[in-house]
């Protein structure tokens, strides 16, 4: 029973790493990672680089952070996040950025030493397809849900809401 529970438990971690859904199809399970990738220890290292083209697909603080490509009209934008850009990842801005794009985006983010990114609940936005975060510090992202439980119940005349 207990081995039976570590292998529904490793299949559910794997899901959710791959970022499956109910409507997609499990096919996807044996794409390009396999559970063995997934378990090895994420191992980088401050001297791999990546750059962007200067293009303003992203905001301006992660042309030297982002490598990005396209096709079919979605962006496909790898990440790679080291402790001189860390922080400046904040999916806020980058969900306001592309608000009004034509294109999907696709993200795949990798830190160096647990870096640290701004993830906001929710974490969905309307042109954005999936984020895959790897080895990071997420930060902020009680920030969204208190603002809008803030907004939804604040009924004081005195601007302070009660939970």
């Amino acid at each position: 029973m207990r081995t039976l529970l570590i292998v529904c438990f490793m299949f559910t971690v794997y899901s959710i790493y791959h970022g499956l859904s109910q409507e997609k199809s499990t096919d996807a399970l044996f794409g390009q990672d396999s559970l063995t990738d997934f378990l090895k220890p994420d191992v980088m290292n401050e001297t791999e680089t990546v750059g962007n083209s200067g293009n303003s697909i992203l905001p301006e603080s992660l042309n030297d952070t982002c490598t990005i490509t396209e096709t079919n009209g979605t962006y496909f934008c790898s990440c790679l996040i080291d402790k001189n850009h860390s922080g400046l990842w904040d999916f806020a801005v980058i969900r306001k950025w592309i608000l009004n794009s034509n294109y999907e985006f696709q993200f795949d983010l990798k830190c160096v030493n647990f870096s640290m990114i701004l993830l906001p609940w929710p974490i969905k936005a309307k042109n954005i397809d999936f984020i895959r975060v790897k080895s990071c510090t997420i930060t902020g992202f009680f920030y969204g849900l208190w603002k809008s439980l803030y907004r939804n119940h604040s009924g004081s005349s005195t601007g302070h809401g009660h939970f």
